[in-house]
């Protein structure tokens, strides 16, 4: 199935990343302090909304299939990744929480897939086959 950009996901990204800079401008930190907070706050909006709500990364997930508890996903740069989908995975008519845990590495990868991402039917499945990852 394949992943488009999330408009829902870039203005969730822009909200929570204007909360974090209304709290650190909210403090009584001198004002360099806070201009030098704000520097990874503005860089973690920029990563996050180019990886995964604009699709423009090399590293952003771009398809992505599962079947029988695994996955595979391509990323923008052609590469492939495969490995077991975690089961603390949580599928949501809102929203998807999609751990897997790649082949031969130690640390998981995750993402939130939101509807508007895929296309209507294909993220119907996708919450079936995390719900029912066996039999569907």
């Amino acid at each position: 199935m394949a992943i488009h950009a999330s408009p829902r996901l870039l203005v969730l990204l822009f909200l929570a990343h204007l909360l974090a800079a209304l709290a650190v401008n909210a403090t009584p930190l001198p004002l360099p302090v806070r201009l030098v907070i704000f520097l990874p706050v503005l860089v973690s909006l920029t990563y996050h909304s180019a990886r995964d709500a604009l699709l423009r990364l090399p590293t952003s997930w771009i398809s992505l299939s599962i079947g029988d508890g695994t996955a595979t996903i391509i990323t923008l740069d052609g590469s492939e990744l495969t490995g077991q989908v975690s089961g603390s995975s949580v599928a949501t008519p809102g929203f998807v929480i999609l751990r897997i845990k790649p082949d031969g590495k130690r640390w998981s990868v995750a993402r939130v897939i939101f509807p508007d991402a895929l296309e209507h039917d294909a993220y119907r499945e996708l919450c079936v086959r995390l719900r029912f990852p066996s039999g569907a």
